[in-house]
């Protein structure tokens, strides 16, 4: 590993506390938030905070590139070495933190339930065997970690107006695609097309690791062009 790759990951290590414990913490909290809500119901039910972590990558993902870009090049690290040590830090955190939940995931499978509430298990997504669940979690993380990072290389490359044109031009195209396909009735064939390609939980995940390795390669394209800006 070469001097600049190093450089990248000690900036990483020196935030241990975002990278690795905060997001912890914030799932944490919406455990126990979620678990004295369930202490106080009798009907059993699967919460929706899990995502808190899922949307902490994202946003980690997104301010990294604000945070360590510029700091990175005036080190004289290359935009190369810049980009290959984040994409390692970014796959290994997501590995870390697939690991983790992969774990209290069985944890849970094995005790049931919290007081009637299924956090970390995820109906359809963790039923199979334990591989499969840790796939899952990856794939997402990494997917998510990496719309963060593109969304961050392309505020660095275009400014606050990339970044606008990019979700504001999403949601003005997506807006006008449901509006399309509501009028038009194309919903129904639209399922029953995705239904006819009998798609596999592995086959799904498989496209999303094909996608977040899409975002990556953007990243790079975005940052191999970006100037160093305070």
């Amino acid at each position: 590993m070469n001097r600049g790759l190093k450089s990248v990951i000690m900036m990483y290590r020196r935030d241990l506390f975002s990278w690795v414990y905060l997001p912890w913490l914030i799932l944490l909290s919406s455990f126990v938030v979620n678990t004295i809500i369930a202490a106080s119901m009798q009907d059993r039910f699967t919460t929706g905070g899990l995502m808190s972590i899922f949307v902490y990558v994202y946003i980690a993902g997104m301010i990294a590139v604000n945070q360590t870009f510029s700091f990175a090049l005036s080190l004289c690290i290359s935009r190369r070495d810049y980009f290959m040590g984040s994409s390692l830090v970014i796959v290994t955190l997501s590995l870390f933190h697939s690991a983790l939940l992969t774990v209290v995931t069985e944890i849970e499978k094995a005790v049931g339930s919290w007081m009637g509430m299924n956090f970390f298990v995820i109906p359809n997504l963790s039923d199979g065997p334990i591989w499969q669940t840790f796939y899952v979690f990856f794939t997402a993380l990494l997917l998510l970690f990496f719309i963060g990072f593109v969304s961050g290389s392309l505020s660095r490359r275009f400014g606050k107006k990339g970044n606008f044109i990019l979700y504001g031009g999403s949601f003005i195209f997506g807006g006008a695609l449901i509006t399309i396909a509501s009028l038009r009735g194309w919903w129904q064939p639209i399922f029953q097309w995705f239904v006819d390609l009998q798609p596999t939980l592995a086959g799904i995940m498989a496209g999303v690791f094909v996608l977040a390795a899409v975002l990556a390669l953007l990243s790079w394209l975005m940052l191999r062009r970006s100037a160093v800006r305070s």
